[in-house]
């Protein structure tokens, strides 16, 4: 099996050990725009070790001369034809540093949108609320009408508290 043909689940898996290796580099980051930059890179170098492109800003930095700028989102996996026709969006990726609900709202809603078939979101709160707020993104998920069978949501927590990264999975339908 190519890993471009990985199941879902298993990237899924891939995506939360990444996220659990992360947390030095990220606490070292010191600025929002850096910790972005933390996860671009690590999620847009698995895309790149399974077969996809990455497209996001910064991408030469990160990737070479591989994949594109940013479309909609913080950072995409995607694959085009040999006529560089798109073909498919596998992955979008959004990510939210203030530490209010409302702005992690406005981003995630912006994954409930897209045809991937892996959806993540990166934010940072402390303990308190992590849970709270996972719940209510699930709930987003399952209230929302237009939903894909086999699409997964990786919601990936930086806690302020203890330093490490919360991560859940949380199937689409």
């Amino acid at each position: 099996m190519k890993p471009a043909d990985l199941p879902a689940v298993e990237i899924a898996e891939a995506i939360r050990q990444r996220f659990a290796n992360l947390s030095n580099e990220f606490i070292d980051a010191k600025s929002d725009r850096e910790r972005t930059g933390v996860v671009k890179k690590t999620i847009g170098n698995l895309g790149l070790e399974l077969g996809w492109m990455p497209g996001t800003a910064g991408h030469q930095s990160f990737f070479g001369n591989e994949g594109e700028g940013e479309w909609l989102y913080d950072l995409i996996w995607y694959r085009n034809t040999p006529e560089r026709h798109l073909s498919e969006v596998y992955l979008v990726l959004e990510s939210e540093w203030k530490s209010k609900l409302e702005p992690i709202r406005v981003d995630f809603e912006k994954l409930l949108l897209a045809k991937a078939w892996l959806k993540v979101l990166v934010f940072q709160s402390n303990g308190i609320n992590i849970l709270k707020w996972i719940d209510f993104l699930e709930k987003g998920i399952h209230v929302f009408q237009k939903r894909s069978a086999g699409e997964i949501y990786v919601i990936a927590a930086f806690n302020t508290n203890t330093r490490q990264f919360e991560v859940k999975k949380i199937d689409g339908v």
